[in-house]
């Protein structure tokens, strides 16, 4: 926890034209006051705040990288997409609890896991659900592999070849020759 907060917070963010700069803003100037109600509520329900939670600045709409502990499971942090920097940790006992935790929300974007056991990889390919799932890495999708959720996440994906699905209509045809 200490490694990834201290990580979170020397994270350089900015205009992403800019060298060194590793994280760019949110997507649009509406995610800033739901970023800090979503911490500031988690904070009221007893989390723990390590890092970040606030808008980072006055121009732009950058969002300092947040990490929550201990976040209890009502908090709104946990039942809804942020769509921006913030990341739990919450401690689990075992690999059932952790399943459950990430399947108890209605949402199914991505999901993150590390492990070094490979039957642990084989249960959250299983078992976790969402559309995205990265084992040992943050890399999400790359623009070449199908990238989109489940749940209430949305439907559809879009990049890779499966990505060009929406645009198709699809038309089976069947034609025989002339029963004159």
């Amino acid at each position: 926890m200490t490694r990834f907060t201290e990580r979170a917070a020397a994270t350089v963010v900015g205009n992403g034209m800019e060298p060194g700069v590793e994280m760019g803003p949110t997507a649009n100037e509406r995610r800033l006051p739901v970023l800090t109600a979503l911490v500031e509520d988690a904070v009221a329900q007893g989390a723990e705040l390590l890092t970040g939670g606030a808008r980072l600045g006055e121009r732009g709409y950058f969002f300092q990288p947040t990490v929550l502990a201990d976040v209890p499971p009502e908090a709104r942090i946990m039942q809804e997409e942020p769509f921006g920097p913030i990341a739990v940790l919450n401690p689990v006992a075992d690999l059932d609890a952790a399943i459950a935790a990430a399947n108890a929300v209605p949402y199914g974007l991505a999901g993150y896991g590390m492990t070094n056991r490979a039957d642990y990889i084989d249960r959250m390919i299983d078992e976790v659900e969402v559309g995205n799932l990265s084992i040992n890495t943050l890399e999400a999708s790359l623009p070449e592999t199908p990238f989109g959720g489940i749940k209430a996440s949305g439907h559809g994906r879009e990049g890779g070849a499966e990505g060009l699905d929406s645009y198709l209509t699809v038309k089976n045809v069947w034609h025989s020759r002339s029963i004159a």
